[in-house]
Order: structure tokens, then sequence, then C-alpha cells
């Protein structure tokens, strides 16, 4: 029988050195993208694998309610429910469609041997899960290299990865994650993302398990391809339709596939292969290029490589040069800058507002944002230069190098800054 002792010991043989009296599972959840269904890739972790997508989902849980955990092997799926608990929730051999009456977000690991097409199933994103050492960092590398030369093989580069540290603080996971998004800027087709990092492992409570021998690791893009379908089927059960749609104008699912009920025995047959196949390219945006173009060729920024959880953009205002322009996972535009007098701000500001169909327009991120919504930044050299400029609604910064390694100082936040409502 295990006590909160036993099980803290057990948390410090993973994580290493750790307080006794410190609460399991301090520190911020991660902020993932909104996609209902994420496909997780693991990279390089302090222990199981199972372990930290477990954390993974409880957070999830926390924040977005019952969530679910898909994972497989070479004889069965197993399904793990977070937070379901009190519910109704029944997962039979073909109940996934079932259950997503109930869960509405859902992670789901990608096995090895994994296709580009299982990468691109409409609706879903990307999560890659690492630890922040040496030997972690170089196997993320080789991990997010083998992900871009698949992908490169369909017309779909430029799909972000967002990548979640596990067993480190924020600031070493920020450092980690800002040396795979440089390196990922430098040698990639896609954009990195750091969605934040899970700090240690916490209690797991009330979960609900379920193996399901009639699927196996081959039936991966059968099964998401399904919880997508069953989720834009309900999605009006819940108080926020699930996002489940990709950012394209054009519709993902065929008339005659969209006619078929999710529900019915030919949805959970092989057909549904065959349509996950058949979906798969429709998550190519047509202003796909325009973007790749935006990302991709960006000069090597001296700003926002202090902002690892930011995609630096190649346009820069026309009449504020210095200023750089990024985005964040929300659509929010962030403008970065030197420049202490803030005049360089205001007129990078007045800029995007003016050509915010042009930016909108090269920029997919922003393509379904109706009213810009800007944030502004001043990376300074020394803290007392802040001084001036608290509660001028402007982010500030320092940032330092140690022992080689970027770091970037918070001076306030949106809340001291002004800018929360």
């Amino acid at each position: 029988m295990s006590s909160r002792s036993t099980y803290q010991d057990l948390a410090a043989h993973f994580m290493g050195a750790a307080e006794p009296d410190a609460p399991i599972g301090a520190g911020v959840s991660p902020r993932l993208p909104k996609a209902a269904v994420l496909v997780a890739l693991c990279g390089n972790l302090p222990s199981m694998s199972g372990i930290w997508l477990a954390q993974l989902a409880e957070r999830l849980a926390r924040t977005d309610g019952p969530t679910g955990l898909v994972r497989f092997d070479d004889q069965r799926m197993r399904v793990d429910l977070f937070h379901a608990e009190g519910r109704s929730v029944a997962v039979a051999e073909d109940g996934l469609p079932d259950a997503c009456r109930v869960v509405r977000r859902w992670i789901v690991a990608l096995p090895s041997g994994y296709a580009a097409t299982d990468c691109l199933i409409p609706s879903t994103e990307l999560v890659l899960l690492t630890g922040c050492d040496e030997a972690a960092k170089a196997a993320a590398r080789v991990k997010l290299q083998e992900l871009s030369s698949t992908l490169e093989t369909v017309p779909a580069a430029g799909r972000p990865v967002h990548v979640v540290t596990v067993a480190a603080s924020q600031d070493l996971g920020a450092a980690a994650a800002g040396g795979l998004s440089q390196w990922a800027d430098g040698e990639l087709s896609m954009p990195v993302r750091w969605c934040g990092s899970i700090e240690r492992v916490d209690r797991l409570e009330g979960v609900v398990t379920v193996e399901i021998k009639s699927r196996t690791r081959a039936d991966f893009a059968v099964v998401v391809s399904q919880l997508c379908d069953a989720l834009r089927a309900v999605s009006s059960r819940f108080d926020e339709p699930a996002q489940i749609d990709p950012p394209t104008d054009q519709p993902v699912d065929s008339p005659q596939a969209s006619t078929t009920p999710v529900d019915s025995p030919q949805s959970l047959t092989s057909s549904s292969k065959e349509h996950a196949m058949a979906t798969a390219p429709a998550f190519v945006d047509p202003d796909l290029a325009a973007q790749r173009t935006a990302r991709v060729e960006a000069p090597r920024s001296s700003l926002v490589a202090w902002f690892p959880e930011f995609v630096g953009l190649r346009i820069r205002p026309a009449n504020a040069s210095q200023v750089e322009l990024a985005i964040d996972m929300h659509g929010r535009l962030h403008l970065l800058s030197t420049d202490p007098s803030t005049r360089d701000l205001r007129v990078a500001r007045s800029w995007c507002t003016a050509n915010w169909s042009l930016l909108s327009s090269a920029v997919v991120d922003l393509k379904q944002v109706a009213a810009p919504e800007m944030v502004d930044h001043l990376v300074l050299d020394e803290a007392r230069m802040a001084v001036p400029l608290h509660g001028s609604g402007i982010l500030m910064h320092v940032g330092v190098e140690v022992a080689g390694q970027r770091r970037r100082i918070d001076l306030n936040d949106e809340q001291s800054a002004g800018l929360a409502g």
C-alpha cells in the first residue's frame, strides 16, 4: 500500500534531487494547442514514456475537463480516461465514439514506424515530449529531423510541432526548447513551439483504464479519424464546441463521408482507414506557401531567440525595421523592440494595424484573426531602464547570458503592465 511519502520518494528517484516537502506537481501546466486531438511523440524521457503521457493528460484534464489518453502496442490498444469519474462513460471494443460524448479532449500516442499520413490527419496537432539534458536534446533533434523528413514526402511542410519539456523547471524548459527552436529554424521546414514544462510527477487519481484487443498500432490512423469524426458530431453537446476543424476554408469531409453516421457500424470498419487516407491532404492550407516563406526564410533574429514560445516572422514594419514580429499559439502578434523611447513600438503598431490584411494573408496563423491583438515587448540592457515605463502596457525583459546560454528575465507580467482585463 503506497503513501504520499512513498510516492515522493519514487518521484525523487525519477526526477533527481527534490525537496521532500515540496508539493508534487507544482508549476504551471503546459499551454497546449486547442485541437481536440493531440498526436503525441515521445523523445528521450527520464523514465518510461507512459508516465509522462499520463501526466500530460492529467494536466490537460484539470483545465479542459475529461481527457482521454490512447496508446498502442502490437496486441492491444489501451485507453485511459482522466477526470471522468461520476460520469457515464463506456469504452467497449468499438466504443470510442460513445466516450466522445463526455470526453472532449484526447491525446493519442504515435506508434513507432509511422507514416506521413499518420501525422497529417485533419483536426490534430503534433506534440513532442522531451527531457532537457544533453542526451534528450540530441534525441529531440533526431526525432524532429525524422519527422521533418517524413512530412517532406507530402505537401504539408510547415506544420508546427509543439514541444513539452519534462522533469525541468520552466526556466530550464524554456532554455532547452529555445535551442531546439533556433536549430529547427535553420535546419527544418517546420517551426517548433514550446508549450511549457511538466516539472515533476503528480499523483493520478480516478483514472478509468480499458484495454481493447481488437485494435493495435496498425489501427492508429483509423482510431484518430474516428475520434475526430465523433467529436465533430457531438461538439454541440459541449458548452464550447470542440475545436476540431483545421485552419482551412475547404471542408475536410466529402459529402458522401459526412452523411455516414459516426456511431454506425460502417464508420468502425476498415473503410475508416480509406476515409483517413482520403481526407489527410485536406490539412494543407491554400496560403501555406506564404506561411513557409514568412517563417523559414526569416533572418537569424537577435530578439525572437529570447522567446522560444513564439514563432518569428520574416515580415518587418516598413517604417520600423528594427522591430521584430512574432506570433504565439493563440494567434496574438508580438512586437519586439530594444528602443527604450518606445517610438519604434508605436510606429510599428500603427503600421501593423494599417497593414493587417497584408499580414493575415501572408501568415496562416493570423488568417482567422478578425481583430488584431498585439502585445508590445521591450528587451532592455539594464533593468533600471524599465522604471519609467512601469504600467505603460509594455512587457519588459532583460536578456542575459549565463554559462553560454541565453536567459530572459521578465521584469513584469501582463497584469502589472496593465494588459490584463
